[in-house]
């Protein structure tokens, strides 16, 4: 199943007749898939969030404390891309 959604992300990612804001999303849902969590988030409704550095370790709060709306949500490392030049008018 993750193998088809990322052929599908990476086609509708080549598609250049999408806007740069549809390339954007694409590029995210494709980053998503494909990069490994840095954390994990215990989301817990009226309560504050929990965050873990490990899958396990949210699991085992989830087993002893955790509630019917409770959830787990990974975490990914922030991204920052440059994507103007600003040099370009300097060559």
């Amino acid at each position: 199943m993750k193998n088809e959604l990322l052929h599908y992300i990476e086609k509708r990612f080549m598609d250049e007749t999408n806007n740069p804001m549809e390339h954007l999303v694409y590029f995210i849902a494709k980053l998503s898939l494909t990069a490994k969590p840095v954390a994990w988030r215990v989301r817990r409704p009226g309560s504050e969030d929990m965050i873990f550095n490990c899958h396990k370790g949210a699991i085992n709060f989830m087993k002893k404390h955790g509630n019917n709306n409770d959830s787990i949500v990974p975490l990914f490392e922030a991204l920052k891309i440059d994507t103007s030049d600003k040099n370009a008018n300097s060559r």
